[in-house]
């Protein structure tokens, strides 16, 4: 026998293991299990391969080099374990897809209910990510599906290839199906408005309270309204996701720049849509990205999927969807 199996060395073992390299640490890792059990998962992995699997550093506690070359071999296994289940089920177990609020929420939940009646016998794993986590999670199969910008993909091939810009070597690049692109505007609830003719041109004299989005969008829109559109920003509210900024618009408390398609929820009769010129430059284009690799392993099962749902999220104006 090559492997004496310790007791206890089980599937759930390495999925700690994986859970503590996705996360970063053991603490972010315990947002989904004790930290007791995934310790007890890291001593038995240490016991059985003879190395250590982690390392402190300060008070954080994260993979060592040993661990994450394990993490990598078991999540190729995995996808390996997987195609081995759909092949014996002759049908798709399971999907991971990943996006941001405001796309997970506006793209992918309204038509989960279409997806799941496709393949009946998937379960889906949706999850509320970052960018970044996306790129990161497709690329070492910890996610299967992520919903970003087009943009982002770029960015990636620019950083991992000296700022060519082109696709990366087949094995180690993403691939992608286009969804849509949209636009941004300024919804204003029209309580603040003196009569339904407001220009943008009237905007810097009405010093309406603005809640904005606080990462890199929302600083250079602030940036150009001060800067092309002579419009000096009353940011009273700085949220975390375009859903925020959004829920504060619709209660009408606030102005706000969001994408367009929030335009569902904020119907014309209440709320004032302005596309002022500084921003009509600013297009994004949305796309459904996975790992190349993922369809070498589990071609059979998920192609269908790729096709079905890439057609069921493909939008003209994401509003028809709210």
């Amino acid at each position: 026998m090559l492997f004496e199996w310790e007791k206890g060395l089980k599937f759930g073992t390495f999925e700690s293991l994986l859970e503590v390299a996705d996360c970063g640490s053991i603490d972010a890792a315990a947002k989904h299990q004790s930290v007791a059990t995934i310790q007890r998962h890291l001593d038995l992995l240490d016991k059985f391969f003879c190395c250590k699997v982690r390392n402190k550093t300060g008070k954080t506690v994260r993979l060592s080099a040993k661990g994450e070359q394990l993490a990598k071999l078991f999540r190729q296994q995995r996808l390996d374990f997987l195609n081995f289940k759909d092949s014996c089920e002759n049908k798709l177990s399971s999907v991971r897809i990943a996006a941001g609020d405001s796309l997970l929420h506006l793209i992918v939940i309204p038509k989960l209910a279409v997806i799941q009646k496709q393949f009946p016998s998937c379960t889906i794993h949706i999850t509320d990510l970052g960018t970044v986590d996306i790129l990161q999670r497709l690329r070492n199969f910890s996610l299967d599906f992520g919903i970003v910008r087009e943009e982002s993909l770029v960015d990636l091939h620019k950083s991992d290839q000296s700022d060519k810009i082109e696709h990366e070597d087949e094995d180690e690049s993403l691939d992608y199906k286009t969804l849509g692109r949209y636009k941004y505007s300024i919804f204003i609830p029209k309580v603040f408005l003196p009569d339904s003719k407001t220009e943008e041109s009237d905007l810097p004299n009405l010093q309406i309270p603005v809640a904005m989005i606080q990462n890199h969008w929302g600083k250079n829109f602030v940036k150009m309204a001060e800067s092309k559109g002579n419009f000096p920003m009353n940011i009273r509210v700085w949220c975390e996701t375009f859903s925020q900024v959004a829920r504060l618009v619709r209660l009408k408390g606030y102005a706000g720049i969001l994408p367009q398609f929030f335009r569902g929820v904020l119907p014309k009769p209440e709320f004032f849509e302005l596309e002022p010129s500084y921003l009509k430059g600013e297009v994004q284009n949305i796309v459904m990205a996975w790992n190349k690799n993922l369809l070498k392993v589990r071609q059979k099962s998920l192609a269908p999927f790729i096709d079905f749902v890439g057609a069921q999220l493909k939008f003209t104006e994401l509003s028809a969807l709210v």
